[in-house]
């Protein structure tokens, strides 16, 4: 009678809002209590149908489907409107709303950061944006909770994860650990995503409703899903990573973040370390990865590493000449790693494919260091043999971006020494050296100052010279004094 005595005493007609309709429908999903739950549901909605003369509107939200239990057939009225285009931007904040209205926490995250204010907006966008509910692609929404959260508290996390959005994964989707890599480009059937329910047998329905997945395009009757941004990506790999190395994410969490560190560094032997220990024995002692080929497993294994401590992946990127199987972006540096078995040919048949095809070559534009990685592994699946560098942009200077300092350019400057220019000087005088070695030994980490400032101004002085000056790009390259 609730709704009949409001619309009697007001003389409005009454507004039904149901938040989060299937929480009790999820967590009872599997259990011997489903069905009563289904029961109270269907009591309810038969209470909203009788009430048709008392209602202006019912408004239903959840993240996932369960019309294929019946639960709505006393509302046979409803209209689903997920996907229609006007409400594309409903629930979440779009990039126009986000520089108009929350501009004064998007400059105090740039201060707080040492960022500009495009670089914050970049980072914000790649961490909680990437949200598409309809076919039209260019009305994207960010995780509203997610942004919200990171602009109170000025720095990233993993937010709406935090809040234990993750918890139903395992229990919904068993086998989540196998068919993970094969959601960062998934094609479904339009009419599939658009009328069918959680109750179907395809993992990538719940992952799409629940706001794991999102529409990356739309095909010709189909759509292409994806992962939709760094912050997803990482709680996904989070909950199958225990699945994959046998190891509770709690045990390995130290080196999780060894590893992390290490990759920001570009320091390879203590990836090569910590990575050894994270995967020792697991693509053979792993029986649920057994269906896959021994190179598959490790594939999944390292790639998922990678995202649950943060980076931004794509594995087996396609190029003209082949595919590149795993590349990581971090902060400051961008791996490209070839992966091999040991009876494969190991780490000389990768480095000769990584230089043969040129896999290096399209991420030079990008600014950031650049290095290659042959990875040698033991074909019986116990673990990582080898890893060699291939090549690196610090040492290989004839592809960085930054100029040459030459008489033609600037004639009528005198090069002087500078203080700078003395301090590459004191190294060399150790002997021969690789450009990383002296910035390890001058403790600088940013190759652009370290080339503009130091190096190729003690080389345009005449003072220090190219050990190989007819292979410029050779990854043996180093430097003396003249």
């Amino acid at each position: 009678n609730i709704l009949r005595i409001a619309h009697n005493k007001t003389g409005l007609p009454v507004v039904v809002l149901v938040d989060e309709y299937d929480s009790p429908l999820l967590n009872s999903w599997q259990t011997p209590q489903h069905e009563e739950c289904r029961d109270i549901y269907r009591n309810v909605f038969s209470v909203l149908k009788s009430a048709t003369d008392d209602l202006q509107f019912v408004f239903i939200t959840g993240v996932t489907k369960f019309t294929q239990v019946s639960i709505f057939s006393a509302l046979n009225n409803l209209t689903n409107v997920s996907f229609h285009n006007k409400y594309a931007a409903l629930c979440g904040i779009t990039e126009e709303e986000l520089t108009d209205s929350l501009m004064p926490y998007v400059r105090q995250m740039a201060e707080v950061k040492g960022w500009t204010i495009e670089q914050t907006i970049a980072q914000l966008k790649s961490y909680y944006d990437g949200y598409h509910f309809t076919e039209r692609s260019d009305v994207g929404v960010f995780n509203p909770f997610s942004l919200m959260q990171a602009l109170d508290q000025q720095k990233f996390g993993n937010f709406w994860i935090a809040s234990g959005a993750t918890k139903m994964l395992p229990i919904l989707i068993p086998n989540l650990a196998l068919q993970v890599h094969q959601f960062d480009d998934y094609l479904i059937a339009a009419n599939v995503l658009e009328t069918s329910d959680v109750a179907t047998d395809d993992a990538a329905l719940f992952l799409y409703q629940s706001g794991y997945l999102t529409i990356k395009e739309t095909l010709d009757g189909m759509y292409r899903l994806t992962i939709p941004n760094t912050e997803v990506s990482q709680a996904l790999y989070e909950v199958v990573l225990p699945a994959l190395t046998l190891r509770e994410n709690s045990e390995i969490f130290s080196e999780q973040m060894r590893l992390r560190q290490q990759m920001i560094q570009g320091d390879v032997v203590g990836m090569e370390n910590v990575l050894r220990s994270l995967v020792a024995d697991v693509p053979y002692s792993n029986k649920k990865l057994s269906s896959m080929d021994m190179e598959e497993r490790y594939r999944l294994i390292i790639s998922s590493l990678m995202r649950v401590i943060g980076f931004r992946v794509e594995v087996e990127r396609m190029m003209a000449k082949g595919r590149i199987d795993i590349v990581v972006w971090t902060s400051q540096i961008i791996y490209v790693m070839e992966l091999k078995l040991t009876n494969n040919g190991g780490v000389s048949s990768a480095e000769e494919q990584i230089e043969d095809r040129a896999y290096m070559l399209p991420f030079l534009a990008d600014g950031r260091r650049v290095m290659t990685l042959a990875i040698e592994l033991d074909d019986n699946g116990k673990g990582v043999v080898k890893i060699q560098t291939v090549s690196d942009t610090i040492d290989d200077l004839s592809l960085t971006a930054t100029p040459q300092v030459t008489p033609q350019v600037t004639p009528q400057v005198t090069p002087q020494v500078t203080p700078q220019v003395e301090r590459v000087l004191q190294v060399l005088k150790e002997g021969d050296k690789s450009a990383r070695s002296i910035m390890e030994q001058l403790e600088l980490k940013d190759r652009r100052n370290f080339n503009e400032n130091y190096l190729q101004p003690t080389i345009a002085l005449g003072l220090a010279e190219m050990t190989i000056p007819d292979k410029p790009k050779s990854k043996n390259q180093s430097y003396r004094l003249t």
